[in-house]
């Protein structure tokens, strides 16, 4: 008796232990994923969600026909905002919360395979780890639908762990409505379904049981009673999966998988070799929880993602969000892995155990740190970028945005949208009709701002950027996150004929000849240069122009425009000897510029060191070519 009582006090020790370390894992959680929830600007696709909140429901299914992505999610966060509004914090908010709910069901997933030990890793790790983290605090269906992925897992093993509550009709009744909701709000949901189902396969089949044939009916009901709640959509998705373009890659599954685990084990915001450390103790981790007789459904619940993603050549950074879907069971087979370490008798073990688990928890840290404090790893700063255009407000300034869709997301920052216009907004476009609307936009205004993003898909011609380097002169270009934001100045009406140079640039290169739209300016006004090129022989060299102002020669130029020839479109690797190639950049004086004369000068330097080619012409000072004095008056 005394036995009994000994082993009922260590057992409830246990469980009190391990529901503190499940709560304490909660509360790092909702820290972790609430910390400067708000403080990155909304990205592309987060401005559709945003977007989607202002339609009814008939509204989202029909935008969503047209979409990639089911309805499911816009239809939650919608109902979502209606109740906490429209804000940057609030619209993230569901993610977050999803992904706190998930750590409760690591919890009990985890202590129902590896114990109290394991399960109270098991949320540990899920609360730290960077990628369960990252999509929480998006504004995205990821994290709702892997939250779901693992509810559908646990009812799943409650299932099929006890043949005989195939008979409980609330947890069926569950299971269905879990798996349709799942595969509502994400279509790759189907890898947890596809390894849900391949583990009853293999319980069933090792089962010792008579009425294995009334089983696998049951269970077959249940997939059935997903699948007709999931009809109605069911030919919107085949369509979208079969005719959606995506780009293929071709890695080799060595190096893919190398990706793929430091994705998996450690998340986007960290490079693999600064991630390799972490990520190999984590796999060490999940090796031993894997090779755990209990550890069957994780182990698909892993490899099901992964093997599916290789074979459709999916894995590239634009899709590696879908192995969101596995990352639990790396969370759980890791947390198996050294709960078993630390139930061993020898204290090396156990030491060895401490020291791994601190190391894979280290390493998630350092990527958490990246993604909340290194802008390399930041979302995409459409915020930054209206602001910026809202404080300047230049008179006839038209804004282009390059992507389908783009003007969800920049209208949530800019709210007049009088001069802003949405180009190549068809895949595929019409060239001629997109080359007629830029050139209309071009007769009314007089400066262009672009948005470029994921020109790959939207414009994979370059039909706006081409159209602009031959009739603008560009001014700048910045990268905001994924966004390249260009500036040009369109090409004055009343220009002069070009003038005869005849300068040699490294003995490879002539100047043919420049034009100026005019020689005398007032300050904030643009040179506007147009340059002639001829290559005497095959240039290998990457080359950079730039177009320099000089108040005087021997001080730092007072306005310049450096950049590759045509705005980048015409690079100097790809010049073919003999042919003339046109060259436009745009000089863009300072607002406080003093009244007086300067001296515009041009000349060439190699991109990757900076050394200038030569000049060999009359005018020549300092690998630079004077092309002629210019006025300005106030």
């Amino acid at each position: 008796m005394q036995k009994v009582k000994t082993e009922h006090r260590h057992l409830k020790s246990d469980s009190m232990g391990a529901l503190t370390v499940g709560l304490l894992a909660i509360f790092l959680g909702t820290w972790l994923r609430f910390h400067r929830i708000e403080v990155q600007s909304l990205w592309y696709d987060e401005g559709n969600t945003a977007r989607m909140t202002l339609r009814g429901p008939w509204d989202i299914v029909r935008a969503a026909s047209s979409d990639i992505h089911p309805p499911g999610y816009y239809m939650a966060v919608t109902g979502w905002s209606k109740l906490t509004g429209r804000s940057e914090f609030s619209l993230r908010a569901l993610s977050a919360f999803s992904g706190i709910a998930l750590l409760g069901f690591l919890y009990r997933l985890g202590r129902g395979v590896w114990g109290v030990t394991g399960g109270g890793m098991a949320a540990f790790l899920g609360a730290a780890h960077p990628a369960l983290v990252y999509y929480s605090q998006e504004a995205r269906m990821y994290m709702l639908g892997t939250m779901l992925g693992a509810v559908l897992v646990f009812l799943g093993r409650s299932l099929f762990n006890r043949m005989d509550v195939l008979r409980d009709r609330k947890l069926c009744y569950a299971y269905i409505l879990v798996a349709a909701a799942g595969l509502y709000t994400h279509y790759m949901f189907v890898f947890v379904l596809i390894a849900i189902n391949l583990a009853a396969l293999w319980r069933y089949l090792s089962a010792k049981t008579a009425n294995y044939a009334t089983l696998k009916f049951r269970w077959f009901c249940l997939q059935l009673g997903a699948l007709i709640l999931y009809v109605p959509w069911l030919p919107t998705a085949f369509r979208h999966l079969t005719t959606w373009p995506a780009e293929r890659t071709q890695d080799a599954w060595i190096y893919a998988g190398v990706e793929m685990w430091h994705w998996l084990a450690l998340g986007p915001t960290i490079e693999v070799g600064e991630a390799l450390p972490g990520a190999t103790a984590i796999a060490v981790l999940v090796v031993l929880g894997a090779v755990a007789e209990r550890g069957g459904t994780m182990r698909l619940w892993l490899l099901v993602p992964v093997v599916l993603i290789l074979s459709a050549g999916l894995f590239s950074e634009a899709f590696a969000k879908f192995l969101l879907f596995g990352v639990p069971a790396v969370s759980l087979l890791a947390s198996g892995g050294a709960a078993n370490l630390m139930r061993s008798e020898r204290v090396t073990v156990r030491i060895l155990a401490f020291i791994t688990f601190t190391l894979a928890i280290w390493f998630a840290g350092k990527s958490l740190m990246n993604l909340y404090t290194k802008p390399e790893y930041f979302r995409d700063d459409y915020r930054g970028i209206a602001n910026q255009l809202d404080n300047a407000r230049l008179q006839n300034h038209a804004i282009l945005l390059n992507a389908p869709n783009q003007i969800e997301v920049f209208s949530y920052y800019y709210q007049d949208l009088a001069d802003v216009f949405p180009v190549a907004r068809e895949r595929p476009g019409d060239a001629g009709t997109q080359r007629s609307e830029l050139a209309d936009i071009a007769a009314e205004y007089e400066q262009v701002t672009v948005l470029y993003w994921g020109e790959e898909q939207a414009d994979p011609g370059s039909v706006v950027e081409r159209w602009l380097n031959q009739n603008t002169h560009k001014l700048s270009s910045e990268w905001y996150g994924q966004i390249r934001v260009a500036r040009y100045s369109v090409a004055e009406s009343l220009v002069a004929p070009f003038e005869n140079v005849g300068a040699l640039f490294g003995k490879r290169i002539e100047l043919r000849g420049y034009r100026l739209g005019r020689v005398a300016y007032n300050p904030g006004d643009v040179v506007q240069v147009a340059l002639s090129w001829v290559p005497l022989e095959k240039i290998d060299t990457d080359y950079t122009v730039f177009v320099h102002l000089y108040s005087r020669f021997e001080e730092p130029p007072v306005a310049q425009h450096d950049g590759k020839p045509n705005g980048g479109s015409a690079p100097t690797g790809e010049w073919r000897v003999g042919a003339e190639v046109f060259d436009r950049h745009g000089v863009e004086l300072p607002k406080d510029i003093t009244s007086g004369e300067y001296t515009l000068a041009v000349g060439m330097y190699a991109t990757e060191d900076g050394d200038r080619l030569g000049v060999t012409a009359e005018g020549a000072q300092d690998d630079r070519l004077i092309l002629r004095v210019i006025s300005v008056h106030n």
